[in-house]
């Protein structure tokens, strides 16, 4: 029964593939829709958080964090969508880092 409607809804948002270096853990949209943010690890010891812009598609921040054994899960945002918050955690130690 759907698929005699999929063509209704098949243009309704535009996609765009953007290579990144790194495996991607978590992404979100900033309330602003001017960034993507995403998390992203290579190995255990490090993540980095990567700012891409939505109208250029090309990155725009990066920031890179190293530890023993790193763990990150969720990015959040204010209402602005101006200033990113990642939680994670370093061998069991929590941390919470700012971004804006």
């Amino acid at each position: 029964m759907l698929s005699q409607y999929h063509q209704l809804f098949d243009d309704l948002t535009q996609r765009r593939y953007v290579e990144t270096d790194l495996d991607v853990v978590s992404m979100i949209v900033s309330y602003d829709s001017k960034y993507l943010v995403a998390a992203c690890r290579t190995e255990h010891k490090l993540f980095e958080i990567h700012g891409y812009s939505l109208s250029t598609y090309e990155r725009v921040f990066c920031h890179q964090f190293k530890g023993e054994y790193m763990k990150v899960n969720v990015i959040e945002q204010n209402y602005a969508g101006s200033v990113f918050v990642v939680a994670y955690q370093d061998n069991g130690k929590f941390f919470v880092s700012f971004m804006s």
